[in-house]
């Protein structure tokens, strides 16, 4: 097992494709850097990060500078890999890693948690307004994520009516009665309060 620092913590900011966790993960890191900690962000899916800065090099994968304090892994292919090579360098507060989408959440914790002493923190992102829809098309996936969720987030709210509201929230407790839920619009911005308890 690594022997990260004990200040070093891991928050896993996951869900389903569309789900808004790039958003969310980016709020995060913002937080983090305006409280001016170091952070790293961990990306293993195809698309555009919001990133600028030089290159550098860490444990030999490609980094990049982020907000003058991060460094964004992009394409990586082995998360364990990855977190070995940042947590060997000792001066990390937060990692903040962003799996792909249709990665199985029980297999990639499971791995991560051999490597980790406690401190890692899973954040679901669901998208509320299509939960049940979700449920019909990808439910083993969808309910492998819940279950191993230390907090949701219902994200897109402002397309959520009573209806739908409730339809997910009796998804997640069918599977889940027992985890904390926000509701959140990510694209107007996260609340501090929820970015404060998340940290």
């Amino acid at each position: 097992m690594t022997n990260n620092k004990p200040d070093t913590k891991i928050i896993a900011v996951y869900g389903y494709l569309g789900s808004g966790k790039t958003t969310v993960m980016m709020s995060l890191a913002k937080k983090a850097v305006v409280d001016g900690v170091k952070a790293a962000i961990v990306v293993n899916e195809a698309g555009k990060v919001p990133v600028d800065g030089k290159m550098l090099e860490v444990g030999g994968l490609p980094v990049k500078e982020l907000f003058g304090g991060c460094i964004c892994c992009a394409a990586i292919g082995d998360f364990t890999q990855t977190l070995k090579a940042l947590l060997s360098s000792g001066d990390l507060n937060y990692i903040f890693i962003e799996p792909s989408g249709m990665a199985n959440a029980e297999d990639l914790f499971g791995a991560i948690e051999k490597y980790v002493s406690g401190n890692l923190k899973k954040l679901l992102i669901l998208d509320g307004a299509r939960m049940k829809l979700l449920r019909h098309v990808a439910w083993p996936l969808i309910s492998g994520q819940i279950s191993v969720a230390d907090v949701i987030l219902l994200n897109k709210a402002d397309l959520m009516d009573e209806e739908k509201t409730l339809v997910a929230k009796v998804i997640i407790n069918a599977v889940r009665d027992d985890v904390v839920v926000h509701q959140s619009i990510a694209k107007e911005g996260v609340a501090t309060e929820l970015l404060e308890s998340l940290l």
